[in-house]
């Protein structure tokens, strides 16, 4: 699970795989388990990659894990992607067993993508008493949920956060201006959930850390030519697509800047 970072091209047409993110383990006390969470078509997959190119601009380690069964798009993007041999229950279960295994001896952080509503996570988390794994073999776990502002996106928080199941103290809740219409505000929906759901106070109340993911214009362009958010602002391109334009470049650098200060109250518990 070992390679070295390669060097983006500086040529405005590219590989689709802009950017490798490194997997070379980093020795740490605490290495991260980090999931994303969420119903589908929430930004568990665009904030993921917020936070791993973070990490990697910082120097930092991280490998990505795709174990979304049905919507696989990280390695189309970055290089060495970690994910299972097919979309089978069986296979992804084996997958995530030699993953954390390999975690707890060769001491790497994760982030992982997993489809929304996926059982495996529930099942992992019984099946294997996977807290108390991670407490005893000092893996820090880290449950990013993506969140939006209809009351049904609570659905895999409040299950989580039942009797413990994956509630570790390195909690997000992740809100993001896309659910909503360009022209409102996520405040106000944000309160109201705040008012009508305990799962939610709860959760906050606990230790989890809020955050909002400002809305990304340019999101599908980038995703079409399957590029990091630094080759897209930096006018790359692939897939045989042009190059964006300067002020859809500016949005995109303007978003990077916006998210690390976004991700900054948490710093600390990321890869």
């Amino acid at each position: 699970m070992t390679s070295k970072v390669k060097a983006e091209s500086q040529t405005s047409e590219t590989s689709p795989k802009a950017v490798l993110l490194g997997h070379d383990p980093i020795p740490t006390a605490m290495p991260i388990f980090g999931v994303m969470l969420g119903r589908g078509g929430r930004g568990k997959t665009v904030t993921l990659r917020a936070i791993a190119e973070s990490a990697t601009t910082k120097g930092r380690s991280v490998v990505i894990c795709d174990g979304d069964r049905t919507n696989r798009t990280l390695n189309t993007i970055y290089d060495n992607v970690s994910s299972p041999d097919s979309a089978s229950f069986v296979d992804v279960m084996a997958w995530l067993e030699t993953l954390i295994d390999t975690q707890i001896k060769s001491r790497f952080n994760i982030l992982l993508d997993l489809g929304g509503g996926d059982q495996v996570l529930r099942q992992i988390v019984h099946d294997w008493d996977l807290m108390r794994l991670f407490a005893e073999n000092g893996v820090a776990p880290l449950a990013i949920h993506l969140l939006g502002p209809d009351p049904e996106d609570l659905s895999v928080l409040a299950e989580m956060e039942r009797d413990g199941l994956f509630a570790p103290e390195r909690t997000v809740l992740v809100f993001n201006e896309a659910m909503v219409a360009p022209h409102l505000n996520l405040s106000t929906p944000l309160e109201d959930l705040f008012e009508t759901q305990p799962v939610l106070r709860a959760a906050a109340e606990r230790g989890g850390k809020i955050l909002v993911v400002p809305r990304l214009e340019p999101i599908a362009e980038v995703d079409r030519r399957r590029l990091t958010f630094r080759a897209a602002a930096e006018g790359r391109t692939a897939r045989g697509l042009p190059p964006l334009g300067p002020v859809k470049r500016s949005q995109i650098s303007k978003w990077v800047r916006q998210m690390e200060d976004v991700l900054e109250p948490v710093a600390g518990w990321l890869p």
